[in-house]
């Protein structure tokens, strides 16, 4: 008793301590004392609610999960009476696998004395009394629906009479008894809960009544003290010390607050143009005075209600509310911008002021707070790149870039080649070459990017690279780009004739990379695609001078394992025709532009028709990308073209839609080595050995060369353009070195 009292004289005399923090030491120690036998309690309650929750959980999800399989099997049991036995084979797959995880949830629910099914008299009955009992009633369905896979499987027809009545009794009499035994163990749930939150509410009434009288006793003589103290200490956290302007803190919260408002508004983006040269001319006093004027100039230019922070050392930011048109934010833009060009005094001289601005709209360009400033400091920057002092605006294209970046780059970090983000998908574009057949033949496909985004929908393969800003995201991009193509493409290798070939786009960084050879080997393993299945195409930015004998040497490695490397886009980059000694070449791929000028340009066919022969001459074969029209594949295979692609022949299509255009072409879908015997692609008037009966070397993924060739000239190439003359030039030399004794 005495202890007691010693102890209470205690407690009283730290409360009457005039020092805060051994006050609120005190406080909070008598409260978690006293707070800590309620709080056992309520946990105790709390394990014990979740975890009859958690089973009671599991076997509502059983007995719904068997509902949704008997709705399943419903809808394939139909799929055993189809005509096509793939399809009847895929049903019985699908239902064997189905029937097998129902019953072993039928018995989970059924066996044992303490099973689900017998947790209640009133269960117990619905599951077992009766003659529309649901356990025998289920057990009899799985056996007769599991009768009529057997005889599927052993190649005899299902009964339509025996289909029609198991999916008469799915969808009729079982489906509402599982429905019966879901509200049954959910009404159980709900009793048992009920029981646990009656003594939950009990111990968590007196915990608060505890509460409160602790908060009475104790914190609410605190409770003033505090006060002036969070006053003062909310004005140094939400406003520049310089300036007296909101901070960046303050600016953040101040436009999320308005945009859920939903409220219109114009970011202002405010660059100083001339605070370096005001620090280095006066000093940290000129560089202070030009931000203060600033800000004063700017908190008297706008109107009440408008937000004015500063976010940087020389940066700006204004948010002008209730803007809705362009017309009514002009004048306001126009006036700060008058304002910021006067010139400040300081110590009897003028320092110069200037400044450039960048404006965004809310909502007209985006909603998102973050994006709305980046779209600011967007414009500025444009602004600033084209003429320091002026206004840049932002617009929707800039907002659905900047929002597709940072989603990239959280698709990125979540991503693995094993497990490709969701919506990612690789379309595939038919290659055809031109043979001796009326029809053109299958050579290959090119793998084309889509990303299919949760918010703004479908993605353009520009637009979703040009995201990539950094080396190491067009890295991995670039790397499940790849993984998910070959997956496709692996999975029509059955459909698909011996020769046929992925061709993969590779941007300059992927190239670079230093396990490039290693990551795309491991990839190529993983979807178990030969190497001499797979073509990379590169750009002319890689022909540089930049590249490596390392790079180049890890890239003619792996054309050594049968890897083919294609030229994309050719004649439309910067590097010269020397650089096709540089890199082993096989295939050269006449961009889009020539192609689509072809019939109505001399100059066009002219180039086409070089560039083909230049390419017979170097060994390589030729691509024509783009073609949409009769006429031009006619125009191009009378000049030498090989093969080609684009909408005429087949447009950048998904799994499926690849599936049906293989079943659609399946007569003209032959390898590299038709009925003819004739190499795919091949044209008429190439380039022939004096002898036919000449052996082949393959040198790569389309092209092939003759054995015995003399070697080219390759002097004759090292020029910087491509012209028609230096193409002619090769031809005649390379005509000139056939003919030679």
């Amino acid at each position: 008793m005495l202890g007691g009292l010693v102890r209470f004289r205690t407690v009283r005399n730290l409360l009457g301590q005039r020092d805060l923090g051994r006050r609120l030491t005190c406080c909070w120690l008598l409260a978690l004392g006293l707070v800590g036998l309620a709080s056992a309690c309520a946990t105790a309650l709390t394990l014990l609610l979740a975890a009859s929750h958690r089973d009671h959980g599991a076997v509502i999800n059983d007995a719904g999960s068997q509902r949704t399989r008997a709705q399943r099997i419903a809808a394939y049991l139909p799929e055993l009476l189809a005509e096509d036995p793939f399809e009847v084979e895929l049903a019985r797959v699908e239902l064997e696998r189905i029937l097998a995880r129902m019953e072993t949830v039928f018995r989970r629910l059924v066996d044992g004395d303490e099973a689900p099914a017998r947790e209640t008299p009133t269960i117990a009955a619905h599951y077992f009394e009766g003659k529309h009992a649901l356990a025998p009633r289920l057990a009899r369905f799985l056996a007769d629906t599991r009768a009529v896979l057997r005889d599927v499987e052993e190649g005899l027809p299902a009964d339509p009479e025996a289909v029609v009545a198991l999916r008469e009794e799915a969808l009729g009499p079982l489906l509402g008894l599982l429905d019966e035994a879901v509200t049954l163990h959910e009404a159980h749930l709900r009793q048992d809960v009920d029981r646990l939150l009656v003594a939950s509410l009990g111990v968590g009434a007196a915990l608060l009544l505890l509460l409160v009288a602790i908060a009475l006793w104790i914190f609410r003589p605190m409770t003033r003290a505090l006060a002036a103290t969070v006053g003062d200490l909310a004005g140094l956290a939400y406003a520049d010390p310089l300036t007296g302007v909101a901070n960046r803190r303050a600016v953040i919260e101040g436009l999320a607050r308005a945009i859920e408002a939903g409220r219109s508004l114009a970011a202002i983006a405010i660059d100083l143009d001339h605070f370096k040269e005001a620090n280095e001319s006066a000093g940290h006093a000129g560089g202070d005075a030009l931000l203060k004027a600033a800000a004063e100039r700017l908190r008297a230019s706008v109107r009440a209600g408008d937000i004015v922070g500063r976010i940087g050392g020389d940066e700006f930011v204004v948010f002008l509310r209730d803007v809705r048109s362009e017309a009514e934010l002009r004048p306001i833009v126009e006036r700060i911008r008058a304002v910021l060009h006067e010139p400040v005094p300081l110590d009897g001289r003028l320092l110069p002021l200037g400044a450039t601005l960048g404006v965004a709209l809310c909502p007209d360009d985006t909603a998102d707070p973050e994006i709305l400033l980046r779209l600011a400091d967007e414009a500025l920057v444009r602004a600033k790149r084209e003429r320091r002092g002026s206004i840049g605006r932002a617009c929707r294209e800039d907002a659905l870039a900047i929002e597709v970046a940072r989603d990239l780059r959280t698709l990125l970090d979540r991503a693995s080649p094993d497990e490709p983000p969701e919506g990612l998908s690789a379309l595939l574009q038919p290659i055809v070459g031109f043979g001796a057949d009326p029809a053109p033949v299958l050579l290959g496909f090119e793998a084309l990017a889509r990303w299919v985004h949760p918010r703004l929908g479908s993605i353009s393969p520009t637009l979703l690279f040009g995201a990539a800003a950094d080396r190491q995201s067009a890295v991995r991009l670039g790397r499940l780009v790849r993984r998910v193509a070959l997956v496709t493409f692996a999975a029509l290798r059955d459909r698909l004739p011996a020769g046929t070939r992925l061709s993969l786009n590779l941007s300059p960084a992927e190239v670079f990379a230093d396990r490039f050879e290693e990551d795309l080997l491991a990839d190529l393993e993983a979807t178990r695609v030969p190497p001499a299945m797979l073509c990379l195409e590169i750009t002319e930015e890689v022909l540089l001078d930049r590249v490596s004998d390392r790079r180049l040497a890890g890239l003619a490695a792996l054309r050594e394992r049968g890897v083919a490397l294609a030229l994309d886009d050719f004649g439309t980059g910067t590097s010269g025709l020397a650089q096709l000694l540089r890199l082993p070449i096989d295939l050269l791929k006449i961009d889009r532009c020539f192609v689509r000028a072809i019939a109505s340009d001399g100059r066009a066919r002219e180039i086409v028709r070089a560039t083909i022969v230049l390419a017979r001459t170097l060994g390589m074969q030729v691509v024509a990308e783009g073609v949409e029209s009769e006429a031009q594949a006619r125009q191009l295979e009378s000049l030498g073209c090989a093969a080609a692609q684009g909408f005429l022949f087949g447009r950048p299509m998904g799994l499926v839609e690849l599936h049906r255009w293989l079943e659609e072409r399946g007569s003209t879908a032959r390898s590299s080595f038709g009925s003819t015997g004739r190499p795919l692609g091949r044209p008429a008037n190439a380039l022939a050995p004096d002898d036919p009966a000449e052996p082949l070397v393959e040198v790569g993924s389309f092209g092939r060369a003759h054995a015995g060739e003399p070697e080219v000239d390759r002097a004759l190439v090292a020029g910087r353009a491509l012209t028609v003359a230096a193409l002619e030039h090769v031809a005649q030399r390379r005509e000139h070195l056939e003919h030679a004794p």
